[in-house]
């Protein structure tokens, strides 16, 4: 897995996620709709928002993800990108009641 520039060469794919189920908010179910919509209304503007260069520029080589247990379909599109499950957790109080599952993705692969 490698981190990429967010472009219209890949929008395609992620709106398949969020038209599939997956969130980029586990704590705001709307999100996904939300980000729909904007991808609808002006995709470069949108495309624009999710890029990190900070990301890029400090060399990540671990991304960290947490998932709602009954969540499928971000558990899947995790898996599909080689997330390892590190661990299964109690949230912590801001992000709700309930467990999680934790995540982890080697970017250096």
């Amino acid at each position: 897995m490698r981190l990429v520039t967010p472009s219209l060469a890949v929008l395609d794919e992620y709106r398949a996620a969020l038209e599939t189920g997956w969130s980029p908010r586990t704590t705001r179910p709307q999100a996904a709709a939300e980000e729909l919509r904007a991808i609808a209304r002006n995709p470069n503007a949108f495309l624009a928002t999710l890029d990190d260069p900070e990301a890029r520029r400090i060399g990540l080589t671990v991304v960290e993800l947490t998932a709602d247990p009954s969540n499928i379909a971000s558990v899947r599109v995790i898996k599909a990108k080689g997330g390892c499950l590190v661990e299964r957790r109690d949230r912590i109080p801001a992000h709700g009641e309930g467990r999680e599952l934790n995540y982890r993705i080697d970017l250096t692969t």
